[in-house]
Order: structure tokens, then C-alpha cells, then sequence
């Protein structure tokens, strides 16, 4: 299967997402991760103020942010939120905890959480999630 590096314009593109993002609903952690199978990276996220209660609500800012972007940054099928309790958040705000990133990283892994992948490439943490 023919697989796409993680390229800048996905990077950037989700460095606005998340920046968007984090204005209705902070944003505590954020990565890239590439699974062995799949064509395509995907970023997962995070944040605090998502619950059950409002993930719907968090599911149409989502789909509204996207939207608005360029398609030419990521696809929507790309995107998850994830709950702060999930493995893959988990395992960035432990990588938080040990590094100062003061600029996003790539870490080639074996694994994320509890998923399977071939590298991670972590953001920062958002300055509303620090504060």
C-alpha cells in the first residue's frame, strides 16, 4: 500500500485547526500518529472541557473548523477527538510531563497509547492548555 509522508501543509494545517479548536474547547494534547497499515496520518486530540455531554457540540466545531480550511491541508476523516482518559492523550501529556517541547517533534515509535504506529509527531502543548 502506498503511503503519504506527513507533509508540511498538514502540519501547518493542523497547527490552525487546533489553534481554531482551542478557542471553544482548550486543547491538552495533539499528535500526528501514522499507523503501519493505514495510507495516511491522523491527529488526535484532546482537550479538558470535552465530555460526554458535549461532544456533540465539540463534533460540530469540528466539522465547522474543517470547513473553513483549505482542503489541501488535511481531510476531515483525518481528525479525531479523543477523550482526555484514552490511551493516545495519556501518553502525550506523559511525553509533555519529561520533554520541554518548545517546537512540535517527531518520535519515531513503535507505539502510541495503545495503538500500533511507525512515528508520532507531537505539538507543543497550546498556550491556553499551559495556562
Amino acid at each position: 500500500m502506498d503511503q503519504i509522508p506527513l507533509v508540511s501543509e498538514e502540519i501547518e494545517g493542523g497547527a490552525k485547526f487546533l489553534e481554531e479548536f482551542d478557542r471553544g474547547f482548550p486543547v491538552a494534547a495533539a499528535v500526528w500518529l501514522k499507523e503501519p497499515d493505514a495510507r495516511r496520518w491522523h491527529l488526535y486530540f484532546a482537550s479538558a472541557t470535552v465530555t460526554e455531554e458535549n461532544r456533540h457540540d465539540a463534533r460540530q466545531e469540528i466539522v465547522r473548523i474543517a470547513r473553513k480550511m483549505p482542503a489541501s491541508f488535511f481531510s476531515l476523516s483525518q481528525v479525531n477527538l479523543i477523550m482526555m482518559g484514552h490511551p493516545i492523550a495519556q501518553r502525550t501529556l506523559a511525553v509533555y510531563q519529561r520533554h520541554s517541547l518548545p517546537i512540535a517533534t517527531v518520535y519515531p515509535v513503535d507505539s502510541f497509547g495503545d495503538l500500533e504506529v511507525e512515528a508520532a509527531y507531537i505539538y507543543p502543548p497550546l498556550k491556553t492548555a499551559a495556562a
